[in-house]
């Protein structure tokens, strides 16, 4: 049974983003979801085969949400996830997404041994 708490999670404006996972917020008792609340007071959402979609913080606010697709095998697989950062804005993923990276060579730079990993 779905308390007022966790239907507010699932249909406060911005909590979902994803529309398979609004479609499942609309029917999660019957479609076979299940919330947990751990021992902090945060809230984990589960879809019906046990894939985690959505958490909150105590207070209710969203902390993350991830989409579940099939993929060419029927194995359901993560689509992409968002995480909000402390100061409310968001960050998404994308598995198998562009991947970025930047080589930085300093050695041939004046005082390079003295640099640390902060700097």
């Amino acid at each position: 049974m779905l308390l007022d708490s966790h239907r507010a999670a699932l249909t406060s404006s911005g909590h979902l983003q994803f529309s398979t996972n609004r479609a499942l917020a609309q029917d999660f008792e019957q479609a076979g979801g299940r919330v947990v609340r751990q021992a902090t007071g945060h809230l984990v959402f589960y879809r019906p085969d046990g894939r985690r979609f959505l958490a909150t913080d105590p207070e209710g606010n969203p902390l993350h949400e991830c989409e579940w697709r099939t993929d060419a095998s029927g194995v359901p697989a993560l689509f992409r996830a968002r995480m909000r950062l402390d100061w409310g804005q968001w960050v998404g993923l994308k598995p198998a997404g562009l991947v970025n990276e930047t080589g930085l060579d300093l050695a041939g730079k004046p005082g390079w041994q003295r640099l640390t990993a902060d700097r």
